[in-house]
C-alpha cells in the first residue's frame, strides 16, 4: 500500500532525477549554447539551471534553519560541476524526508519584505521546491525549443517508465 510518505518521496525523486536528466542532456550541447537565453525565461540555460540549484540548497537550509545564512545565486558555474553537487542534494533530500516521516523536521520562516513569518514552513518549503524546478527545468526547454534544439523527456511518464526498468 503506497503511503503519503511514498507519495513525498516519488515527486522528490522526479525532482531529482528530472535535474539529473537535465543536465546529462545539456551536456550534450557546445558551452557556448548554454548561454543562450530567450525572452521570458530566467535566464541563460546555465543561469537557470545554477539559480535553480542554488535555490534547492537555500530550501534544505531553510527547512533547518528559520534565519539561515543565505548565498545569492552563483555564477559562471561550469555544469560539471553542477553535476557532482547532485549527489549531495539528494542525500540532504533523503534526510530531510526521513525526518518528515519521522516527525522530527520542524521549519519556520522569519519574514522579510516580501513574504510573511511562516511556521510550520515544511509544506510550503517542499511544495515550492518541487514548483521551482518544475518552472525552470520547463523555461530551459523552452530556450531548447526556441533553438530548434531536442528537447529531453522529463515529464513523469519518462521517470516512471525508467523506473521500471531499472
Amino acid at each position: 500500500m503506497t503511503t503519503s510518505a511514498d507519495v513525498v518521496r516519488a515527486m522528490f525523486e522526479h525532482h531529482l532525477w528530472a535535474t539529473d536528466a537535465l543536465i546529462e542532456h545539456l551536456d550534450r550541447l557546445p558551452a557556448e549554447q548554454l548561454e543562450v537565453s530567450v525572452p521570458g525565461t530566467y535566464g541563460s540555460m546555465i543561469a537557470t539551471l545554477t539559480h535553480m540549484i542554488d535555490a534547492d540548497s537555500r530550501y534544505l537550509l531553510r527547512l533547518r534553519d528559520p534565519t539561515p545564512a543565505l548565498a545569492e545565486d552563483r555564477v559562471g558555474i561550469p555544469l560539471a560541476q553542477l553535476r557532482s553537487e547532485m549527489p549531495e542534494h539528494r542525500r540532504r533530500w533523503d534526510e530531510a524526508l526521513s525526518d518528515l516521516e519521522t516527525g522530527t523536521l520542524s521549519a519556520s520562516i522569519v519574514g522579510k519584505d516580501d513574504y510573511p513569518d511562516t511556521s510550520p514552513a515544511e509544506s510550503m518549503l517542499l511544495i515550492q521546491a518541487i514548483h521551482h524546478g518544475n518552472d525552470h527545468r520547463t523555461q530551459i526547454c523552452s530556450t531548447l525549443g526556441a533553438l530548434e534544439l531536442p528537447l529531453p523527456e522529463l515529464d513523469g511518464w519518462d521517470f516512471w517508465a525508467q523506473q521500471r526498468t531499472t
